[in-house]
This record gives C-alpha cells, sequence and structure tokens, in this order.
C-alpha cells in the first residue's frame, strides 16, 4: 500500500476508535455557563474528511458516508483508488491531521459561536474548536460541529451538583488545516473550557481531562 493510502486507513480507524468516545464540554463566558456534548458518528466521516470533493470519484461522493467508511474499514473499497483522485491534494492535509483527532478534542480550551456569515465562509455549524496542528505547529486546525439536538442533564463535580443544563449534542462537520487564514479573526471572543469529561461508551468510565469549575 502506498503512503498517502496507508495515511487514509490509519485516520479512518482513528475516527473509529473516536466513535466509542462522547465528551461532555462546559465552557464559561460573561458568567454565564454552557454544555455541550461531542459525538461522533459514522454519518459524520465523510464531510469531516472530506470525500465529498473528490469530483472524479462519483461512486464515493454518490454513496453515503456511513457505507464509505464501512467500506474502507474492511477493505471492500481501495484507499489507493480514492488517494488517486486528480482531487485527493485538496483533502490530503485534513486526512493526516485527523489521525490525531483524539488529541485535538482532549486538548482544546476555548469554543467559539460559529458564524459563517461573518467569517466569510460556507461552513454551516453551530461552534468551532481551534487548535494547532500536530503534524505541522505552523498549521492551525479548526473543527466545526453542528446542532444534533438537546437534552437535560445534571452537571456533577464528584457528588456536589453544579446544577441542571440542557445540553447541545454536537456533531462533526468539518475539519480544516490552515496555514494562512485565521477562522477566528472576526468572531465574537470564545467562551473558555472549564471542564471537560471524556467518555469510554463501551466500558463507561469517565476521565476527567479538565476541571476549573471547583475555582468559579
Amino acid at each position: 500500500m502506498q503512503p498517502k493510502a496507508e495515511i487514509l486507513l490509519k485516520s479512518t480507524k482513528a475516527y473509529e476508535r473516536m466513535l466509542n468516545k462522547e465528551y461532555l464540554v462546559t465552557v464559561g463566558k460573561n458568567q454565564q455557563l454552557k454544555s455541550y456534548k461531542l459525538v461522533f458518528t459514522e454519518y459524520a466521516y465523510q464531510h469531516l474528511f472530506g470525500l465529498h470533493k473528490l469530483k472524479d470519484r462519483p461512486n464515493i461522493t454518490r454513496a453515503s458516508s456511513k457505507k464509505n467508511f464501512n467500506k474502507i474499514l474492511n477493505s471492500v473499497l481501495d484507499c489507493e483508488s480514492i488517494v488517486s483522485s486528480e482531487f485527493y491534494s485538496i483533502i490530503e492535509n485534513r486526512v493526516e491531521n485527523i489521525a490525531d483527532l483524539e488529541q485535538y478534542i482532549d486538548s482544546f480550551n476555548e469554543v467559539y459561536d460559529w458564524d459563517k456569515s461573518k467569517a466569510r465562509s460556507d461552513i454551516v455549524g453551530n461552534i468551532m474548536i481551534p487548535n494547532k496542528s500536530i503534524q505541522n505547529n505552523k498549521d492551525n486546525i479548526y473543527i466545526f460541529f453542528n446542532d444534533g439536538g438537546t437534552e437535560s442533564a445534571e452537571l456533577k463535580i464528584g457528588d456536589i451538583i453544579i446544577g441542571e443544563f440542557n445540553i447541545k449534542i454536537e456533531i462533526p462537520v468539518s475539519f480544516i488545516v490552515e496555514p494562512d487564514k485565521d477562522y477566528t479573526a472576526n468572531l465574537v471572543r470564545p467562551a473558555i473550557v472549564l471542564y471537560k469529561e471524556k467518555l469510554n461508551k463501551a466500558t463507561q468510565e469517565k476521565v476527567i481531562l479538565l476541571n476549573n469549575l471547583s475555582m468559579q
């Protein structure tokens, strides 16, 4: 397998692992708290990786995200037939960086309300999370999430109930690697992450990655 194809498969397997992860994130801004649940699904795979941009691969662009995801994982869809696309260079950088998606989600500390008109962008989303590329620290990473509904839940720190929140469920819709453009430039200032918890859905094990709520 050629290196590009190996990277695509590696990143797809990294995303597969994220399907078993769920993040509860509480942010603060203007003395108000807001909570999000970050959820990863097979249905987000196609746009997150950018496979919809491969115009010369109609068998990929017309197929469902879940179908392409499973075909790649099960070696039914040859990765080399994807990376040989004339348009693969457009998404190559993002595919490489998605291998580190879990680290990007573990480490982000700001959340922006996404406003595509202010940002002069076509990306549709609800929130945007920035980070620095692990592959190349000169590049910026922007992960976009869209509204997947809400649920009501109590937020606890240990046995202490902080309050009951309407938690917004957020599903990833795009992943951008950008050396030059600053997608945060025209947006209002971000909310700061005060609490972040990662759940392993298979074992129900929870890991608190950040807790500054007890300091508020």
